[in-house]
């Protein structure tokens, strides 16, 4: 969801002021900042973690404010440029790069990727857990009348 937005966005400025131009290659990394950090900072997170339920918080679970926002966009801005120029000179090399991001998150206990422990932050699941996720409890009958007497007390 967020990069169809972020497309988009991209669609009209590249519309607008041309595909190669100064005021393209200007606007298009600071609509990213706006979006991204200004819904991290203020929400926790973008449209598309809304939709699929997930929150950015920092390691004690309170907001991640703007500074560890930008940290995060700064490294996410720096992987973007990185796989734009790579893709540029060798498909290969922007393999390596995406491995590198994927392997990251894939190896750390806590599936934290470069950008969460530049920004000290962690994603987390923010939808209230559903009846059917919680393990269903088995209800056993009381051993005596005198246990059944206690049950009904509370």
């Amino acid at each position: 969801i967020d990069m169809i937005i972020i497309l988009l966005m991209q669609a009209i400025v590249q519309a607008i002021f041309g595909a190669g131009s100064t005021a393209s290659r200007f606007l298009l990394p600071l609509i990213g900042f706006a979006y991204f950090v200004g819904f991290w900072t203020l929400r926790g997170q973008t449209l598309g973690k809304m939709a699929i339920g997930a929150r950015i918080v920092r390691l004690d679970g309170s907001p991640i404010g703007f500074v560890r926002s930008f940290a995060r966009y700064a490294v996410l801005l720096a992987y973007f440029y990185a796989l734009a120029w790579s893709a540029g000179i060798s498909l290969w090399i922007a393999g390596i790069i995406v491995f590198i991001i994927f392997a990251t998150v894939a190896l750390s206990r806590s599936k934290r990727g470069l950008h969460d422990l530049a920004g000290g932050t962690i994603v987390i699941n923010s939808r209230p857990k559903l009846m059917e996720d919680y393990e269903e409890e088995v209800w056993e009958a009381p051993e005596s009348e005198s246990d059944a007497l206690l049950l009904e007390e509370d």
